[in-house]
């Protein structure tokens, strides 16, 4: 799929979930993805939070699969509700992440705010100040 995208000058990006950590006969579905892929032609899209919510720590996954990751969903997560809240107010270590963005090939990071958040506007505001600390 990744060759026939780019003959339309595409790429092929894939954004995870959580159920691709699970663990198949000693290896994530994710993994799986990664090794079986053509770096040229497939790219991913790790959403952070999920990683999180899977008991996965990205910068692991970026030194095992260095400059796979240009794309970045970042999402946090409340301890407590477990409902999106505002980058950098959450259980996810966005900092240590940063810190690797190149060891990721991080080239644009993507915030969510999950429909139902509390005023949405002033949490990507709040997350904009946090995400700029780390850059």
């Amino acid at each position: 799929m990744g060759a026939t995208a780019s003959i339309f000058g595409l790429q092929l990006v894939y954004h995870n979930h959580a159920h691709e950590f699970e663990v198949v006969d000693g290896i994530t579905l994710f993994d799986i993805l990664l090794d079986h892929t053509d770096r040229e032609l497939v790219v991913f899209q790790p959403d952070l939070g999920w990683l999180a919510v899977a008991g996965h720590d990205p910068v692991q996954l970026f030194r095992r699969y260095p400059g796979r990751f240009p794309l970045w969903h970042l999402r946090d997560i409340d301890a407590a509700t477990k409902k999106s809240t505002a980058i950098g107010n959450g259980m996810i270590d966005f900092s240590s992440a940063f810190a690797s963005q190149d060891l990721a090939g991080l080239q644009y990071a993507i915030v969510e705010m999950a429909s139902d958040a509390e005023d949405p506007l002033g949490k990507i505001l709040a997350s904009h100040k946090a995400i700029e600390s780390w850059l």
